[in-house]
């Protein structure tokens, strides 16, 4: 079973959420949450025994994501080929560890990308992926903090990581798994 955690800007509503398909299409049925740029964000814990509930859910959303963040896709490099989903360009970042981990973004197909590198926080604990959407100039990021490890170094990456994008003037989403429950 997909679960989907929502995270909304807007007062009336919680800050975040787990929803089912169903659930989700109630939530978004009412006109004043239309949106031109949506992001979706899923913790899969293994794309390759959860793609075909992945696809499922997507194709059971009314919604056509801009970007489709996943966590935890427990992929080898030369396996990120073998998901991908119609319309949408898949950009991952693999774990350096056998199991566990690694994360990826699904781009819809209109939108041109470059990678973002230089935004990653470069630490063992996390794996993270950026892109910068063109000709819209926003950063969308996906983050895996491995649980139980040291949340200072993750805070200050986020900080540094922040103020960077931020030194920019540009939008950003940052979607993923921090494990900070």
């Amino acid at each position: 079973m997909i679960q989907t955690r929502i995270n909304y800007n807007v007062s009336e509503l919680p800050d975040s959420l787990y929803v089912t398909s169903t659930e989700f299409n109630k939530i978004f049925d009412n006109k004043k949450f239309i949106v031109p740029f949506s992001v979706l964000h899923i913790n899969c814990r293994s794309l390759s025994k959860n793609f075909t509930n992945l696809l499922a859910y997507i194709h059971t959303v009314d919604r056509v994501f801009c970007v489709i963040a996943v966590s935890e896709i427990w992929l080898r490099p030369e396996h990120t080929c073998l998901y991908n989903i119609p319309g949408y360009i898949f950009v991952a970042v693999c774990t350096s560890e056998c199991t566990g981990g690694g994360v990826g973004l699904f781009i819809w197909q209109d939108f041109c990308f470059m990678p973002r590198d230089d935004l990653c926080i470069s630490d063992n604990n996390t794996d993270n992926v950026f892109v910068e959407l063109s000709p819209i100039h926003v950063i969308i990021g996906c983050v895996y903090r491995k649980p139980n490890t040291d949340i200072n170094n993750f805070t200050i990456g986020m900080d540094n990581l922040l103020s960077k994008i931020n030194s920019e003037k540009k939008q950003a989403f940052i979607a993923g798994d921090f494990n900070i429950n």
